[in-house]
């Protein structure tokens, strides 16, 4: 009796603390590779990752992600929209344009070329190859977000 009411304890709590046996697991497994074929796919992809969405016209792409709130959460969130992109890409683009709306309704926008996007590509926040809080200075054209 004692041993079940440990184990059931101990579920609860890890359970709580939003931890268990096969996050592990999950966290060791291989990431699948992200394909985009066209903006369709890249569309479905950011609905469901980052709260947005993407549409190309004209060999211009453009992404749309949730914004978090703060400038710090949405250069991470960024910068990780962005490496998505580049890794999926299968089609030809001349340029990205990222767009982080608000709940409010406002919003900004950075504007990458293709080659930019490229060389971006491969980097990682984790490694220091690339620094988060740098990568909208990395963009063509701006429009400032405002906090």
């Amino acid at each position: 009796m004692r041993r079940t009411a440990t184990a059931v304890a101990i579920a609860a709590l890890l359970a709580l603390t939003g931890c268990s046996g096969s996050d592990e697991a999950e966290a060791d497994a291989p990431k699948e590779p992200l394909s985009f074929a066209d903006a369709g796919d890249a569309d479905a992809y950011f609905a469901d990752q980052y709260g947005g969405g993407a549409d190309e016209h004209d060999g211009n792409v453009d992404v749309s992600i949730e914004s978090r709130g703060t400038e710090l959460q949405d250069q991470d969130r960024s910068a990780n929209a962005i490496l998505d992109f580049g890794e999926g890409v299968e089609f030809d683009y001349d340029t990205l344009t990222l767009s982080i709306r608000a709940e409010s309704g406002s919003g900004c926008g950075h504007r990458y070329t293709s080659d930019v996007v490229d060389e971006l590509t491969g980097l990682s926040t984790s490694d220091g190859s690339l620094v988060f809080t740098e990568i909208w200075d990395y963009a063509e054209a701006s429009t400032p977000c405002n906090y």
